[in-house]
């Protein structure tokens, strides 16, 4: 009786070890795909931007012909 006692006792010492470290990974999955996701927002606004900068250069220098800076 007792045997099955500190067995029960031992069994849930790893099952609570093993449900915080599930939660450690959970938490730094979280934190790392967060990261992640801002970065490629940043990237993405950046690459938007310069193509919509160009284009509004071209657009401006095709607009005044008599402009020729080179």
């Amino acid at each position: 009786m007792q045997i099955s006692f500190y067995l029960f006792v031992v069994f849930n010492f790893f099952c609570l070890c093993f449900v915080v470290f599930l939660t450690e990974v959970f938490h730094f999955m979280v934190k790392f795909i967060s990261r992640l996701f801002f970065v490629a927002i940043i990237l993405i606004n950046g690459i938007v931007f310069l193509i919509s900068f160009s284009a509004n250069s071209l657009l401006w220098m095709y607009r005044n012909p008599f402009f020729f800076p080179f």
